[in-house]
């Protein structure tokens, strides 16, 4: 585990929050790995798993694509 100072941490913050925010407003599935795309939308191709349930949803929750997440900044 790194050890940061006091603004490194806060810069951490900072961004954590804004990827998280870009996440809820996009809905959270363009940017999950079980998401299937098309026509212009996404939605999770397992069954019983929506948005934002799946977040807190032990073993079948979110799992952010970071490839996306990082192609997006």
């Amino acid at each position: 585990m790194t050890t940061y100072t006091g603004p490194e941490r806060n810069a951490e913050r900072r961004i954590a929050g804004r990827l998280r925010a870009k996440v809820m407003r996009a809905g959270g599935c363009p940017y999950c790995i079980h998401a299937v795309h098309g026509w212009g939308h996404s939605a999770c191709d397992t069954p019983g798993r929506t948005f934002p349930l799946c977040l807190k949803t032990p073993g079948l929750g979110f799992e952010p694509d970071n490839e996306k997440l990082e192609n997006s900044r």
